[in-house]
């Protein structure tokens, strides 16, 4: 068990690179500099810091993951609470992707459709597997 969790989990860091990947694509696919320009510029400074945030935030999610595998599934308070933070935001974001955004508007081409299809399935899978290795840690952690 304890080696498909780390298969998934390396596989769940490295993934990490999609959803980043996708942000790159937003700016101009969401003509974001001609909607922004029609902000105040507090509001528009305020939607560029959560922007930089969140890529941030996605980025150490995949840095932590790849580089502290082995620490993650050590059953340890930290290692529960790291999971279960990073399967809850993925679950969230995955919630928010399926009944919250409408993107059919911009799905004009095939290819936006499979990106937007692909980014549903990986956080999906962030979802799984890190409720999976917090469930592992809790276990561990109920035992000692």
């Amino acid at each position: 068990m304890i080696e498909i969790l780390k298969v998934a989990l390396v596989t769940a860091g490295v993934l990490h690179l999609v959803p980043l990947s996708a942000g790159l694509t937003v700016p101009r696919v969401l003509r974001l500099d001609r909607q922004l320009d029609k902000l105040d510029p507090l509001t528009r400074q305020l939607i560029w810091v959560h922007g930089a945030f969140i890529v941030v935030t996605i980025l150490a999610f995949g840095l932590i993951t790849v580089t502290a595998t082995d620490s993650l599934l050590q059953g340890t308070p930290l290692a529960l609470g790291t999971a279960a933070f990073m399967g809850l935001f993925w679950f969230l974001r995955l919630l928010i992707q399926l009944f919250y955004f409408d993107a059919r508007p911009w799905l004009t081409n095939s290819f936006r459709t499979v990106g937007y299809k692909t980014l549903t399935f990986v956080f999906g899978y962030f979802s799984v597997v890190y409720l999976l290795t917090a469930g592992f840690n809790l276990v561990l952690v109920c035992r000692s």
